[in-house]
């Protein structure tokens, strides 16, 4: 089987316990609407084109080919002819363009073709899609063009890998990239980003990353070989992730309401008495905008729902008017969710939805109930769903330093419990070396061994700092696994001052994943009961 795409799942992880806590202090994200004023977006009255492409970024052996999808949505009354082309293409690198299509898509195929002379090396790319009377909009692709035969086949063989961070903002990028080949020492990695490319043999290899956003982190990575290079070049922001900002006016709204407007990773939120609306962090691509109509006194479900399709990210662009009582808004269907498995702690009930590529384009909560165990949560009706849409169920329960969430994902609406995953119940030691470390020894249940794949994870905050070691469980063998936090105190250009203080406040997070896709794609989150499950434990402040 073809390990998943762990990077997806790792991030998807670690910021499910955040998010869940983000969404009880916070309104439920959702969508917009345009009401009579001109939308840059390619769904306003003027004509206009809008252009997505998927994947972002990828590699191509010299001698080789690479795929990609480009789709355009003519809107505001557009119906001529469509032109993609790619630029900025390097030495030895072709582009073949087909498909098309009239009405309101047009689905392209691009093909990258590179001659065994093409030299290696990252190039950034640019798609471009035109027509007759309208503007014409790119996109960015990231190429990495390796030598022959540089994804390797396990066994020794020398291997290019590459980190592709060109999705992310610029507070995640690098400060400091690392790996390890087997059981050689720690290497630096030669920057500047965005792409950082190295070279392995070993069949289990690990790398590492520093990025500082609020704490100065370090997280790091082991897994097999194979793990590794089924999934390049790493994408390692998805979905994309920006610091653009769009405006737009909420209407729809009494004086106790408000709205939650989720674009991509993008949000914003307006109320009945101030309906101006602002989107910050919005990467500059194509995603769907996603509202919901709340009335904070009276809890955390939506009465209407207002979804606008392929909104075009313009930085300083305006959305117009979200109306939630114009044709983009609908009322909720409701459907019974259950907590199953529960113990005795807190438990809670939420209700997202997840459209864009692989179910990571865009993930948004549509309402939640803190505190139950039962509850009637919102979702949306068949007829306004699309290809790529699933509602996306979480259970949780916390108690006692303890927490217990499961994930599972359905494009149809309807009643259902969750089966929360095992407790899990670690030894922590701590361990020497630089700052504060820990080992922790954890019993692995079958539950998470019986996935596709999973994730054992380690993590020591304190003093405005952190590190984070996880390890596939590819790499662990037998019922119990063992992760310690990194000492990289002797690789190459890591800082001691990156350390977790020895002294002071700080603590430990144990964590325990997996996930299964039901025989989808790796990482592809789009497959009827495709689920994650997550345990983890907090060494109390």
């Amino acid at each position: 089987m073809r390990p998943r795409s762990f990077r997806d799942d790792r991030r998807r992880f670690l910021c499910i316990p955040l998010l869940l806590l983000a969404l009880l202090l916070l309104p439920p994200g959702c969508g917009s609407d345009s009401s009579g004023v001109t939308n840059p977006n390619g769904s306003g009255p003027d004509p206009a084109i809008a252009l997505s492409i998927s994947p972002t970024s990828g590699a191509v052996e010299a001698g080789g080919t690479l795929s990609i999808s480009a789709t355009v949505n003519r809107s505001g009354g557009f119906e001529g002819g469509v032109t993609v082309e790619v630029l900025g293409l390097p030495s030895g690198v072709t582009a073949s363009v087909t498909g098309g299509g009239s009405g309101t898509t047009a689905n392209f195929g691009i093909e990258l073709a590179a001659a065994t002379s093409a030299a290696p090396g990252s190039h950034e790319l640019t798609v471009r899609a035109t027509g007759s009377g309208v503007d014409a909009v790119t996109r960015p692709f990231a190429l990495t063009v390796t030598e022959p035969g540089g994804g390797g086949d396990p066994g020794g063989d020398p291997a290019q890998v590459t980190l592709d961070f060109s999705g992310c903002r610029a507070a995640d990028q690098p400060l400091w990239v690392g790996f390890r080949d087997g059981s050689a020492a720690w290497e630096q990695v030669a920057g500047p980003g965005p792409l950082w490319t190295f070279e392995i043999t070993a069949d289990e290899v690990a790398y590492a990353w520093v990025h500082e956003e609020g704490l100065v982190q370090t997280l790091v990575t082991h897994l097999t070989r194979d793990e590794l290079l089924a999934n390049q070049p790493l994408r390692s922001c998805v979905p994309l992730r920006g610091e653009s900002v769009m405006t737009g006016t909420v209407s729809g709204l009494g004086p106790t309401q408000m709205a939650s407007v989720t674009m991509g990773v993008g949000s914003g939120t307006a109320t009945g008495a101030a309906p101006q609306l602002q989107v910050t962090g919005l990467a500059e691509v194509v995603v769907d905008l996603i509202a919901a109509r709340i009335n904070p006194l009276s809890g955390m479900i939506p009465d209407r729902i207002l979804i606008r399709r392929d909104v075009n990210v313009v930085d300083g662009g305006s959305l117009g008017t979200l109306d939630f009582e114009g044709s983009e808004a609908f009322d909720p269907d409701f459907a019974t969710v259950s907590v199953g498995g529960g113990t005795g702690g807190t438990s809670g009930l939420l209700m997202g939805y997840a459209s864009g590529p692989q179910c990571l384009g865009n993930n948004v909560s549509l309402g939640m109930a803190p505190g139950a165990s039962t509850a009637e949560l919102p979702g949306v009706p068949e007829a306004r769903q699309r290809e790529g849409d699933f509602h996306q169920y979480t259970a949780t329960e916390a108690g006692g330093g303890a927490s217990r969430i499961a994930t599972e994902f359905y494009r149809a609406l309807a009643s259902r419990t969750l089966a929360l995953p095992p407790a899990i119940v670690p030894t922590v030691s701590e361990i020497g070396g630089v700052g504060r470390r820990v080992s922790a020894e954890v019993p692995i249940p079958s539950a998470f061994r019986s996935d596709d794949f999973g994730m054992l994870m380690v993590q020591v905050i304190g003093g405005g700092r952190s590190i984070n070691t996880a390890m596939t469980l590819a790499r662990i063998q037998g019922n119990t696994g063992t992760v310690a936090t990194e000492d990289l105190s002797g690789a190459p250009g890591w800082l001691p001052e990156w350390s977790v203080p020895a002294g002071g406040t700080s603590q430990w997070v144990v964590q325990l994943t997996s996930t299964n896709t039901q025989g989808g794609a790796p990482g592809d989150f789009c497959v009827d009961g495709a689920r994650s499950q997550v345990s983890s434990r907090v060494e109390p402040d």
